[in-house]
């Protein structure tokens, strides 16, 4: 890389594991040290918040699934075409955008 990020790079795959695989079923919850908001709209989960519950590091990561997030996405249902995240921890967003995909 031509510069060097101000945060471990694993930071970003754990962003991604958040992304798809640590929801909270529609409602909010703590688990590991992480307070995890969902937002629905039509029964699709549009936003998920995580804040830490002890501050630190300050700021939210929210993630935005554009038309929302079915039941079972990405595994058994298509994830939405785009998905956006924004890491106030570290202040970096990151787009991820699904070209094809497969139920597995």
């Amino acid at each position: 890389m031509p510069f060097e990020l101000p945060f471990p790079p694993e930071y970003i795959l754990h962003d991604v594991h958040r992304t798809w695989f640590l929801g909270s079923d529609g409602a909010t919850v703590e688990r590991d040290g992480e307070r995890i908001t969902e937002r629905l709209e039509g029964g699709r989960v549009v936003e998920r918040s995580f804040e830490r519950l002890d501050g630190a590091p300050d700021g939210t990561i929210t993630v935005r699934f554009g038309e929302g997030l079915a039941a079972g996405a990405p595994l058994s249902a298509e994830p939405p075409d785009e998905v956006v995240l924004e890491n106030g921890w570290f202040g970096y967003t990151a787009t991820i955008r699904t070209l094809s995909w497969q139920p597995l």
